[in-house]
């Protein structure tokens, strides 16, 4: 595709495509972020330790469900 895409300057595909890529960042973005709270809440206490990393995680993963547009726009 990116072949094509060189040759013959066709970008005709770029909108579905960047349609398709909105889609799934905002599915598993969201997946990721809601698995990686359900992972906390399973460790008990120790899932908050800061020695466990997955709060640093969670604070880094939640920017990204947000970012760049709201991700139930993104879903639609």
């Amino acid at each position: 595709m990116l072949n094509n895409i060189q040759k013959n300057n066709d970008f005709s595909l770029l909108g579905p495509m960047h349609t398709n890529l909105s889609g799934l960042k905002a599915l598993i973005s969201n997946d990721c972020y809601e698995g990686l709270k359900i992972i906390r809440e399973c460790c008990g206490a120790a899932g908050f330790s800061k020695f466990s990393g997955i709060i640093n995680t969670i604070d880094m993963l939640s920017a990204f469900v947000t970012l760049e547009g709201d991700g139930v726009v993104m879903n639609l």
